[in-house]
């Protein structure tokens, strides 16, 4: 078993044979917190982290490695390499040094208060450096709720990818102390932790040069990172000289393992010299890292003053995999709140046996279903009551989400014991779709109910999505001359309010702006015309449906015994037979009207359509001031393909949707759900969106 801070017990293979247990090689000085991960741990994690050995530059670290090289100079040739030198702990991001005091939490405290800190404060360009509570996420919300109820070491790779799942909350909320590993978070705790969820996990391992650069590359755009290690006891001697440790820079560790270590990378530098007492080698290169013991421990940063907390490793304990050399960061979900979110009162006498997670869609056969908020875990003899809800989120899942209709959304909670029940009391789902700020709440009317040993049970409810509306897709302003085909006396241009023999006269300007598109801008049509047209250039409708035509007009003319006006639509140009409007009665406006026409008819999912304005024709009689029109406008719904699944790989996000032989899709993809970008894919049924930028983003298939 673990010793009090995660020491180990060892196997020793002899040269006969024999297997016998070996203590570990000390009792640590200081707790540690990090245990090596199972079988099925590290399965589940391979499966979710994406890994990568190569990341860009960007304009911080361009800027650095500009700095460095001096002003007005530039690199002779190739890309600008990262500075010889970074350290993230003088950015206003990076928290005091932080100290997890008596408990085995160290993978918590990196991934909370280091990380997920830091990570915040950048989104928010906030300064944390005094340590405000408000600003810095709470090593105990992760830590209380994977340690089992026990001072016991967790792992620091989950519990950077616990991040993802449910976020961390304020140490405000849930406070951090440092023999406290029992309290459960408030449901107020539960809701805030969602705000700071992350999206994807990283891994880079660092057992090649190429990992190398790549967490250096990394640490120069301003980033930091999380790793693990073994402690042995060289690492007690630290800052001090000692074999493995030389000016700072620990290279090597006597054989005796103690227990594992998180640790957060923070900085580097090439220059950083050591020697290395098994060759009488001096060496460069080291990484700046923060450690978890308190300001009183280690030595300072690159500056050498401030605080300490701090302590230098040789790049080559990473190339030589003693140290690490895996490491681990998410992308972050810049200003983030949830869209979807469930809450829910649950009460056992053993809370590890019940696992909790939300979804949307019928239970039986959900679209989407979160991670699960609660884990199984049998260790856990604490009990779990309804005065602290759990909150689950299930933004993710919005794309899925079907507007005219009703949308299941879910909570499951199941429950692994044996023998004692559970209940379920409430479920709360709160909506804000449109980032109002202000939720829409839905409570179930499923609880109470028991939930017995084995069962699995849901609470459920309906979310109405009322039938979209009619966008507006084109527009035209007729503020600049958009073209259009005109013949005779058709013109784009100030009118003249000219005209009126009959009727009333022209409009003198535009009704928003001064230009107009009319017939004769200077007054009345003529006498025995023959039809004179005005044709739009061709308006891609391919992606519409309900397609709406919507204009101002301004119009004279005379009955259609006489005298004729006509609006047309076409999809080729060639073939005029659709009329969408003919005058049937004498018309003498004096006021800009509003007129709207329903063109789905020809328009709907085509390509091209071209809107046709005809003046005439008109016999030898009176004469009118003819046709004014401004503010032309195209509104319609997008025609919409039922996607039938949206999963993550790994950073990516693939989207299946039922197709048929033959057609041609586009994805359109959005942040915000209405400004959308498009993507032809041709004849197929999938796509992969490889470029998801730590934000929700919203799906929709198109023929």
């Amino acid at each position: 078993m673990p010793a009090k801070y995660g020491g180990l017990i060892s196997v020793l293979v002899t040269g006969l044979g024999i297997i016998t247990a070996v203590a570990s090689a000390a009792e640590p000085k200081y707790p540690l917190g990090d245990r090596p991960l199972t079988e099925e741990e590290r399965a589940w994690l391979d499966a979710r982290v994406v890994k990568i050995n190569e990341i860009e530059p960007n304009d911080l670290s361009r800027a650095r490695a500009m700095a460095e090289l001096g002003d007005g100079l530039a690199p002779l040739a190739g890309a600008l390499s990262p500075p010889s030198s970074v350290d993230n702990s003088l950015l206003k991001y990076f928290p005091p040094i932080g100290n997890q005091g008596g408990l085995n939490s160290c993978a918590a405290v990196h991934a909370c208060h280091y990380f997920a800190s830091y990570s915040q404060a950048q989104d928010y360009n906030k300064d944390i450096r005094a340590g405000n509570y408000d600003d810095l996420m709470s090593p105990a919300f992760i830590y209380n709720t994977m340690n089992g109820n026990a001072n016991r070491a967790t792992s620091v790779p989950l519990s950077v990818a616990r991040l993802c799942d449910i976020g961390a909350c304020s140490r405000s909320l849930m406070p951090y102390d440092g023999s406290d590993y029992w309290t459960w978070p408030s449901e107020a705790a539960w809701v805030d932790a969602l705000t700071n969820r992350m999206d994807t996990t990283y891994q880079v391992d660092m057992n090649t040069q190429a990992g190398i650069d790549a967490i250096k590359q990394r640490l120069a755009n301003g980033d930091i990172a999380e790793t693990r290690f073994t402690v042995r006891t060289t690492f007690w001697s630290y800052p001090s000289d000692a074999n493995g440790i030389n000016n700072k820079v620990l290279y090597w560790q006597t054989p005796g393992d103690v227990g594992g270590h998180g640790c957060t990378l923070v900085g580097y530098d090439d220059n950083r010299s050591y020697v290395d007492h098994r060759d009488g080698q001096t060496y460069y290169g080291a990484f700046l890292c923060a450690n978890s013991w308190g300001q009183g421990w280690g030595t300072y940063n690159s500056t050498g003053t401030g605080t300490k907390g701090f302590y230098w490793v040789a790049y080559r304990m990473f190339l030589e995999e003693e140290f690490g050399p895996d490491v681990y960061y998410n992308s972050d979900r810049r200003d983030y709140k949830p869209k979807v979110y469930a809450v829910t009162g649950m009460n056992h006498t053993r809370r590890g046996f019940l696992v909790h997670s939300g979804g949307i869609g019928p239970t039986g056969s959900p679209l989407y279903e979160t991670p699960e908020a609660l884990e199984y875990d049998d260790r856990d003899d604490a009990g779990l009551t309804d005065t602290d809800r759990v909150a689950v989120d299930l933004t993710d899942g919005v794309p899925f989400l079907q507007a005219n209709g009703s949308n299941t959304l879910f909570v499951r909670t199941e429950n692994r014991h044996f023998s004692i029940p559970g209940t379920v009391t409430s479920a709360d789902f709160y909506v804000d779709l449109d980032r109002t700020g202000v939720y829409q709440v839905l409570s179930s009317t499923d609880p109470a109910y028991t939930i017995w040993a084995g069962q699995t049970l849901y609470a459920q409810v309906e979310l109405v999505l009322p039938l979209p509306q009619p966008a507006l897709i084109h527009e035209f302003t007729l503020d600049s001359d958009p073209g259009w085909i005109a013949e005779g006396a058709w013109a784009w241009g100030q009118p003249t309010g000219s005209g009126g023999e009959y009727g009333g006269p022209d409009p003198t300007s535009g009704y928003t702006g001064n230009n107009v598109y009319g017939y004769n801008l200077y007054g009345d049509y003529d006498n025995d015309m023959a039809e004179m047209s005005l044709t739009t250039t061709a308006i891609d409708c391919r992606y519409l449906k309900s397609t709406m035509l919507k204009f101002r007009r301004w119009l004279g003319v005379e009955q259609p015994i006489y005298d004729h006006a006509y609006l047309k639509v076409s999809t080729d140009n060639i073939n005029w037979d659709t009329i969408v409007w003919q005058n049937t009665g004498e018309i003498t406006e004096t006021l800009w009207s509003l007129r709207e026409y329903d063109i789905s008819s020809v328009a709907d999912g085509e390509e091209t359509v071209y809107i046709r304005w005809v003046m005439g024709t008109t016999d030898g009689g009176w004469m009118y001031c003819g046709w004014n029109i401004d503010d032309i406008e195209i509104w319609g719904l997008h025609i919409d393909v039922t996607i039938t699944l949206i999963e993550r790989s790994g950073e990516d996000v693939i989207i299946t949707w039922d197709s048929e032989p033959g057609t041609s899709y586009t994805v359109q993809w959005s942040t915000d759900g209405s400004t959308w970008n498009d993507v032809s894919v041709g004849e197929t049924n999938t796509w992969t969106d490889t470029s998801v930028s730590g934000t929700v983003k919203f799906y929709r298939v198109i023929e």
